[in-house]
């Protein structure tokens, strides 16, 4: 189950427009198609259904049409075994009344007269008397005194197939004087057959007990009918069971069948049809249905092509903007109001989007201020300091120019919280940071340190520029109060200053320039703080 998830995703578009435009096709495509495929299914079953009515209605006028054409035989031949010129073996006067009959009566191909011993006597038709026909089951029928139509027999006068109509000729005492044998070729039953047969490929076929043919052994049928019916059909239609729905024929095809038995049960009228020649309409209508099927489909495309589209591009546009955030893009542009033409939701779902774009990348520039910013003095804080003293350091040492760092410490900060309290201490940080911003060059960075620390860095500045740039910090700070709500208080700092030496790579000279500011930063305060030191390894604590 998984893995064929796992290919489903795989044959899936990656792209949203794609994945759309798929879906819509399908949602279009897989009703039309399953609508069409049951249809089928229902009109293949409907038009078996129509097909076994009408060869049910088509059986019923054959095996009538049939029974009559053999009634109306055995009818002749009894009329003529009865007829006076028989009964009293008036042989001159009965051959010719069998020549006249054979003359208007052209479904017989022979009428003979057999006596009682079965030695054949008149033969209109030419065939030469005294054939024994003893041993026929018809003539030893007729000395028990029954009429028989035969099944399909094999002359032997000509060696052709025929049928046999045999009725006894009974003389005045009722005694047994012979029968009246009339011959008809089965191509009678073969041509009704091929009038009833109206539909292309459609075969009416007639089989005795023994599953032998009676019709299609001659004439334009020969070969056509198959052999003698499957043993297991043979059993069904003889004990005058339905066919099966659909079955296999003798050559193989599959066909719908129906039989219907005649001559009093002794023979069965099978009649089929080939399956294609069945679903010939159905697949003919489901291919014009298919057809329009596509022709609304194309009709509908365009239509189809704009919806996607319309939902298509805002999404795409927020997925450009979701990138352009992704990869930090100053160039993002975001247009609210834009696709008016977009569905509401969507539109909706874009304007929203383009609303929190903005407010995200304004908090992500505000975070991004916060990240390097010291939330109190609005100055640089101890990450950005370092990060910027490594580049700083880096391209002063790649140009060849001094570069100095200052490390500097409020004096008595510590007792200023303890006595006005930390609110009053927060206002004196925020005075620091301003006055030594506002004393320090536009080329130095400042940053607080920690705590009541700071640290300016001075790129271009050797270690005599370095002090210069301290004394004036530290006479800023000194020179102005800073203002609080019950007093103003003075403020003093004491100053360390250092030089990047050539040694480590950028990042290991400046923590080596701040440790030694740090030092001399302490020689200041030592000294009596509100001073300014240069680093000494000379002096004491170095």
């Amino acid at each position: 189950m998984r893995d064929s998830r796992t290919l489903i995703f795989r044959l899936m578009p990656d792209s949203l427009r794609g994945r759309i435009r798929l879906f819509s096709l399908l949602l279009i495509a897989l009703p039309v198609l399953t609508s069409a495929l049951l249809f089928g299914v229902f009109l293949k079953g409907r038009a078996e259904e129509q097909e076994r009515f009408h060869l049910d209605v088509l059986l019923e006028q054959y095996t009538a049409e049939a029974d009559d054409w053999l009634g109306r035989c055995m009818a002749d031949v009894t009329f003529l075994a009865e007829s006076e010129e028989a009964r009293h073996l008036q042989l001159e006067r009965l051959g010719r009344l069998l020549t006249a009959f054979s003359r208007t009566h052209q479904g017989f191909i022979a009428l003979s007269y057999v006596d009682a011993r079965g030695f054949t006597v008149l033969d209109p038709s030419g065939v030469p008397a005294g054939m024994d026909i003893s041993d026929r089951s018809y003539f030893l029928a007729a000395r028990r005194g029954d009429s028989t139509i035969t099944d399909v027999v094999t002359s032997r006068a000509t060696g052709l197939p025929v049928l046999i109509f045999a009725a006894p000729v009974r003389g005045p005492e009722r005694d047994f004087r012979g029968l009246i044998l009339g011959a008809s070729s089965p191509a009678a039953l073969d041509k009704m057959a091929r009038l009833a047969a109206t539909s292309e490929g459609r075969i009416i076929r007639i089989l005795d007990r023994k599953g032998e043919r009676v019709t299609g052994r001659s004439g334009p049928l020969a070969g056509v009918v198959g052999p003698p019916l499957e043993s297991p059909l043979r059993e069904l239609v003889f004990r005058n069971a339905p066919l099966p729905p659909i079955y296999a024929d003798h050559a193989g095809r599959i066909v719908v069948g129906r039989s219907k038995t005649l001559k009093d049960g002794q023979w069965v009228a099978v009649a089929e049809t080939p399956l294609r020649v069945v679903h010939a309409g159905v697949w003919n209508f489901l291919t014009v249905a298919v057809l329009a099927a596509l022709a609304v489909i194309t009709l509908l495309t365009p239509a189809l092509l704009r919806l996607t589209r319309s939902v298509e591009a805002p999404l795409e546009e927020m997925a450009r903007m979701a990138r352009a955030m992704e990869e930090d893009r100053p160039d993002m542009d975001c247009a609210p109001g834009a696709f008016r033409e977009a569905p509401d939701e969507i539109r909706t779902l874009y304007d929203a989007f383009v609303h929190m774009t903005g407010k995200l990348r304004d908090t992500i520039s505000q975070l991004a201020v916060c990240a390097i910013t010291d939330p109190l003095t609005a100055l640089a804080n101890r990450r950005s300091l370092m990060d910027e003293g490594r580049r700083l350091a880096g391209v002063c040492r790649r140009s060849g120019v001094p570069f100095s760092v200052l490390m500097i410490d409020l004096d008595g900060f510590k007792q200023i919280n303890d006595t006005l309290g930390h609110q009053a201490g927060d206002e004196v940080l925020r005075h620091v940071a301003g006055r030594l911003r506002a004393a320090a060059r536009s080329t130095d960075f400042v940053a607080r340190y920690g705590g009541e620390e700071f640290v300016v860095l001075a790129p271009g500045a050797d270690a005599a520029q370095a002090l210069s740039l301290a004394e004036r910090l530290r006479a800023a700070v000194e020179s102005e109060a800073c203002p609080l709500d019950i007093q103003s208080v003075l403020c003093t700092v004491s100053i360390g200053t250092s030089t990047l030496d050539g040694a480590g790579t950028p990042e290991e000279a400046l923590e080596a320039a701040l440790g030694r500011a740090d030092q001399a930063l302490y020689q200041a305060k030592n000294a009596g703080r509100n001073r300014v030191r240069a680093f000494d390894p000379a002096s004491p604590g170095s």
